[in-house]
């Protein structure tokens, strides 16, 4: 009798150890997780790429010249190509100073985002980053589907947009960012680009929490 509750105690010491593994992977899948009030903020202001009634949203802080956020932009692309109803993509501007033509092609996203198709501008964008110096921005923004490029070049001159970039830019403060890209998927921060398996994991634990609630 003394061995089987040997046994059973053996049975349940190895089970919490598994559980206590499992927590502690989940751990390390993020950074951390931003306070619920600041998630608010960052799902209802931004850029949105992808349906309203997507069950994961995944916030990304992009420097448009930045090659690791054209990396993670194809990751992104890739998952929403297999999995086209799981993810709303919220992208904030954060041009970094040393990028030179960062600002400019954040600028002209805000304009094509109102005239034209803003995610076809934002992979466009990803695509010629080696052009930015020739100052492509018309020409791509009427790949983008934006016609009257007069209402555009005037939208863009407001003042409303640069306070926008400023906004997006006190935002990603506020979360602790570092660099770009920053991601963010159901309030789990991730600090730099992540690769598809990580993605792919962060996705499905927001799935099952969504589930669970």
């Amino acid at each position: 009798m003394k061995r089987k509750y040997i046994s059973l105690f053996i049975v349940l010491l190895l089970a919490a150890s598994f559980t206590d593994l499992a927590m502690a992977q989940q751990e390390r899948l993020y950074d951390r997780k931003i306070p619920a009030n600041i998630w608010s903020r960052l799902i209802q202001s931004g850029h949105a790429i992808g349906s309203d009634k997507a069950p994961v949203n995944v916030v990304v802080f992009s420097d448009f010249q930045c090659p690791h956020c054209a990396a993670f932009d194809t990751i992104l692309n890739k998952y929403r190509k297999k999995h086209p109803d799981q993810l709303r993509v919220i992208i904030h501007n954060f041009p970094l100073p040393q990028h030179r033509w960062a600002r400019k092609a954040a600028i002209y996203a805000i304009g094509v985002a109102k005239f034209g198709d803003y995610g076809k501008f934002v992979r466009l964008l990803y695509e010629n980053q080696d052009k930015f110096s020739q100052q492509p921005w018309d020409s791509l923004a009427k790949l983008a589907g934006v016609t009257n490029m007069n209402a555009l070049h005037g939208y863009i001159k407001k003042r409303s947009v640069t306070e926008e970039i400023q906004k997006d830019m006190g935002l990603g403060m506020m979360t602790g960012l570092r660099q770009t890209p920053t991601i963010i998927i159901n309030r789990m921060f991730f600090s730099g680009e992540i690769s598809y398996q990580t993605l792919t994991k962060a996705v499905n634990l927001a799935l099952e929490v969504n589930h669970n609630h």
